[in-house]
């Protein structure tokens, strides 16, 4: 597996726009999948994107669109899914292309509907992808504070954290600052919206989070995440997340 390898944006909104941004500030090119043809030739023909992120110029000539998800994953090495949580399944249906050997980095916030899962889970449940090629970036910054350029911190995790922090000097600039993860799964229940309760106690760790999820358009759900680690640190956690 090349690292990071040819990076593939998976989505075609704000944030990955903005994400696409911080790629290209170091990246000599990259792919990006939009689902809608329309888009594609209005960013190729005004230089940005036409729906999100207006004022944040491209050079289209470093950038390979394509509304073929297939062709896109066929031609890269690491794939940042942007996408909504509610339509990623959609989506992927269309994929025919394996993808148990690329990198998979998720950007999306919430869990998978219907399966109640996090995307990481998703990902290793039905495309057999292993869960130290999987990677969650996150982090307390908006789109639009990156696409001018502001003063932003990211999380990049990954249960290989070498593999994390590859990625995270890809990212890294002089308006971008990183920090790297093992806790994949701690922090994609954090982006969902809805309450959290867990606790932790080591060296034999042992964490179970509950949380209620309250996505728009849709009932509310809980969904739960067990995971167990030996010899940390040790330490007795108990918190509540908003």
């Amino acid at each position: 597996m090349k690292l990071p390898g040819k990076i593939a944006i998976m989505g075609g909104g704000s944030w990955a726009t903005a994400i696409a941004k911080m790629c290209l500030a170091q990246e000599d090119s990259i792919n990006w999948y939009m689902r809608r043809d329309d888009r594609i030739a209005d960013f190729k023909r005004l230089g940005h994107n036409p729906a999100y992120l207006t004022g944040v110029k491209f050079d289209t000539k470093r950038i390979t669109f394509s509304s073929n998800i297939n062709d896109v994953v066929k031609e890269s090495d690491t794939l940042i899914f942007v996408t909504p949580s509610p339509y990623l399944k959609a989506h992927l249906k269309k994929l025919k292309t394996k993808i148990k050997d690329k990198f998979i980095i998720t950007a999306i916030k919430g869990i998978v509907p219907d399966d109640n899962v996090i995307v990481s889970e998703y990902f290793t449940k039905e495309y057999g992808v292993p869960p130290e090629n999987i990677a969650v970036l996150a982090g307390p910054c908006h789109a639009e504070e990156v696409a001018l350029e502001r003063l932003s911190y990211l999380t990049i995790a990954c249960p290989d954290k070498d593999k994390a922090r590859i990625f995270a000097r890809r990212l890294g600039s002089s308006f971008i600052k990183t920090s790297v993860s093992d806790d994949v799964a701690g922090i994609e229940y954090s982006l969902a919206p809805g309450l959290v309760l867990g606790f932790q106690f080591q060296p034999l760790a042992y964490r179970y989070d509950v949380i209620q999820l309250c996505p728009k358009g849709f009932d509310k759900y809980n969904a739960s995440h067990h995971n167990i680690k030996i010899f940390d640190m040790p330490v007795l956690k108990l918190g509540i997340r908003f």
